[in-house]
């Protein structure tokens, strides 16, 4: 994988992260584009990116698509 490709699973990962969250950061700030992040949060995603891609051992993860995902639960 190269490293736009990478680059483009980092920008689809962010729209899903920002759709879940409703466009808002953590503390109730509006999320911008990707486009308009900086190179550290954009260096933060493809080190995430990154990490997920290097502990996938070749087998598609079985997702269920069409029901929901499971919540994580507060500690």
């Amino acid at each position: 994988m190269n490293a736009a490709e990478i680059d483009a699973l980092c920008e689809a990962a962010f729209a899903a992260y920002n759709q879940r969250a409703g466009g808002k950061t953590w503390d109730g700030k509006p999320i911008p584009p990707w486009g308009q992040c900086g190179p550290r949060v954009r260096n933060n995603w493809r080190a995430a990116i990154v990490a997920v891609l290097n502990n996938v051992d070749g087998e598609m993860l079985a997702i269920d698509h069409d029901g929901p995902m499971p919540e994580f639960e507060a500690t």
